[in-house]
């Protein structure tokens, strides 16, 4: 959980700060900054369990300066919303979603016109790295030309939107995973609502390459000339756009999964980029999914697909699994 404090000399109490770790907290943005945690902080534990660090923050409305007055005290902050879900932004949804979490409301008669969370950041070799890129910091602006507008829907989990624009992409705020009904609601509001507010057409609109994503979906609906992108070339992509580098790259993508251009899942792989074009030039070897996607969440599975890779007589299943048949079957 975030710990809001009053100044930076409680911060400092909980935590070992460096100038410029103290500086982002009080800054305009106002993220939460991850910091390792001092031996005893005298926080419970359930704050962080199990972790060096705290997600510390310093108040960033009228609101929070006279609770922490009054309390003199560390408060937990969160963004109100049950796991998953999206920020239950007004009080009908506030009292619907949280009447069972919540001991009290405080509502304001100004309704919240764009629900957003709180931006994380953490420092690495002295460098700030955004791990959520939200309150304060979004929309944030990268140089970049294109030929037509174009909205970028990000995929399913750590949702996002991006606006390419002739001259520059704006990269929206973190939406979040949507697997919920009301966060896909959300993501299907702000792409309606990010280019209205720059005031700007989108002539096309890319999407995550699978055809189930929830974002792929509400690119379909559009009616817009649509394309598809393989994560892990929106991740080097991205990581082109992140560090300013427009000449051809051989990038590496090593982070979990995600539908590839062949239709098969792609796991880790070596992509060039040029300005025009990109090839996946060397990858991991490919082995079947027991049950396809949900072999990502249950890795028993993954370990039996690679040990069938290796010999048909692994398939009989693991000890307690009762056995597993792969579909289709491995060609003699």
């Amino acid at each position: 959980f975030a710990v809001m404090v009053q100044d930076l000399e409680a911060a400092s109490a909980l935590a070992a700060l460096t100038s410029a770790e103290a500086e982002t907290l009080a800054s305009p943005a106002g993220p939460i900054v991850l910091v390792p945690a001092r031996p005893a902080t005298g926080l419970v534990p359930g704050v962080a369990p199990d972790s060096p660090l705290l997600g510390l923050m310093l108040p960033t409305t009228p609101l929070h300066h006279l609770l922490l007055r009054r309390l003199a005290r560390p408060l937990v902050c969160t963004s109100g919303n049950r796991s998953g879900a999206p920020i239950a932004a007004d009080p009908s949804t506030a009292l619907n979603h949280l009447g069972g979490i919540a001991d009290l409301f405080l509502i304001h008669d100004r309704p919240v016109r764009r629900p957003i969370d709180d931006s994380v950041v953490r420092f690495f070799r002295g460098d700030a790295t955004v791990l959520r890129h939200a309150r304060g910091v979004a929309p944030s602006e990268f140089a970049a030309s294109a030929t037509a507008p174009t909205l970028a829907l990000g995929a399913q989990q750590k949702s996002a939107l991006a606006l390419h624009l002739i001259d520059r992409i704006v990269l929206g705020p973190h939406i979040g995973d949507l697997d919920d009904q009301d966060t896909r609601r959300a993501l299907d509001a702000a792409a309606a609502d990010l280019p209205r507010l720059f005031r700007a057409t989108p002539a096309v609109v890319a999407s995550d390459l699978h055809p189930d994503y929830a974002s792929t979906r509400i690119a379909d609906r559009m009616g817009r000339p649509q394309f598809g992108v393989p994560q892990h070339l929106a991740h080097i992509l991205a990581g082109m756009v992140d560090c300013g580098l427009d000449r051809p790259v051989l990038g590496i993508a090593w982070d979990g999964t995600g539908y590839g251009a062949d239709g098969s899942i792609w796991g880790g792989e070596a992509i060039t980029v040029t300005a025009h074009s990109w090839r996946r030039i060397a990858h991991l070897l490919p082995f079947r999914l027991p049950g396809g996607e949900a072999a990502i969440r249950q890795p028993w599975r993954t370990a039996l697909g690679a040990l069938h890779a290796l010999d048909d007589d692994t398939t009989g299943g693991l000890p307690g699994r009762g056995g597993v048949h792969l579909w289709p079957p491995r060609a003699k």
